[in-house]
């Protein structure tokens, strides 16, 4: 669902920003322009490495077995359909780009394992199976 324009959780994260550069320029003193900015432009970077992080942790699904993570994968090699990884459990996965990850099955084709509809959207399970 596309939505246009801001929503009342926009406006309170907009608002709590804007209240952060206040609270630093106050702190800071100071050109209270400049104080301001480094608030906003602060909390504004702190976002960006929080978002960084929750990209690292979910940059692979939970493997079949649900003991390895995103950071429980090892890069095998680089294919035409996309990166192969294999996880602590043993099991191999094919990962054809960042919002698909499919398991290679013992024939050596893979079959769709898990989806997400964006890069920052939770990964579901795939019903559709396929090579």
């Amino acid at each position: 669902m596309n939505q246009r324009g801001f929503n009342v959780f926009d406006l309170i994260a907009v608002l709590l920003v804007l209240m952060f550069g206040f609270w630093v320029r106050s702190l800071i003193g100071g050109n209270p322009l400049l104080s301001f900015l480094l608030g906003v432009f602060g909390l504004v970077v702190v976002y960006l490495i929080f978002w960084k992080c929750v990209d690292y942790l979910t940059l692979r699904p939970i493997c079949k077995n649900g003991k390895c993570h995103s950071w429980g994968y090892i890069k095998l090699k680089d294919s035409e359909e996309g990166v192969v990884y294999k996880c602590r459990c043993g099991d191999c996965y094919l990962m054809p780009d960042k919002n698909e990850f499919r398991i290679i099955n013992e024939n050596g084709f893979s079959e769709s394992y898990m989806f997400r509809v964006e890069s920052r959207a939770r990964w579901q399970l795939s019903d559709k199976k396929g090579t």
